[in-house]
């Protein structure tokens, strides 16, 4: 978490600079929280479960496994249709092993996900449509493995820093001095996230998001 912090405070000391020169740009900065649906992706996924299964006993597959985003973002405008959207946010990723009726355990993998966003604003009106698309960097805070009410820390099966590509979409509109923002996204991995040997295991992420600007 404190890296966290420090990751945001630079990045909004470095709007206030850009705000300084002559004003050109700067049209928001604000935070965001959202909701994760995450799961696994690549070739190996199939076979990584079927290995599980035959140490199990029983059947295993990959569920998707639910969490959080939150963080900040700031909005340097090139044009009123084009901008760049530097993003930061502690990122709740990972994937569930459904073990066939018996239980689940949670693989929890947290991030500090640092997005740079390519922006596309459409539109007359008061309310801006919006497509965005750029890579992200994933920085590994902690991960853990949860089940029956056991955790165990398995931040050593992973790699330290997960690459990313980003597409979405969204809507900002007008909200008292500043705006609301909402979006949808998929964060598609192109790393291959265990550590250790060549593994097509990769993070897949799919987030809704709403924020504000100011």
């Amino acid at each position: 978490m404190k890296k966290l912090m420090v990751v945001i405070g630079v990045l909004l000391l470095a709007t206030a600079v850009l705000a300084q020169d002559e004003g050109k740009g700067l049209t928001a900065k604000g935070f965001k929280v959202g909701l994760n649906i995450a799961n696994v992706t690549g070739s190996d996924v199939d076979p990584f479960m079927a290995a599980i299964t035959d140490l199990a006993g029983v059947t295993a597959s990959n569920k998707t496994l639910i969490g959080f985003s939150f963080g900040g973002f700031v909005t340097y405008n090139f044009s009123p249709t084009v901008a760049l959207q530097p993003e930061v946010f502690y990122s709740m990723k990972g994937f569930t092993i459904s073990f066939e009726d018996m239980y689940d355990a949670d693989v929890k993998m947290d991030y500090i996900e640092i997005p740079v966003l390519f922006k596309f604003m459409f539109g007359t009106g008061t309310a801006k449509p919006c497509l965005f698309a750029g890579p992200s960097l994933g920085i590994l805070v902690s991960s853990k493995i949860k089940a029956e009410g056991e955790s165990v820390d398995a931040k050593d099966l992973w790699k330290s820093t997960d690459l990313g590509l980003v597409f979405g979409g969204g809507v900002d509109f007008p909200a008292g001095k500043g705006k609301m923002t909402v979006d949808g996204r998929y964060t598609m991995g192109m790393t291959k996230i265990p550590d250790g040997g060549d593994v097509d295991i990769k993070n897949s992420n799919i987030s809704f998001m709403v924020g504000y600007g100011f």
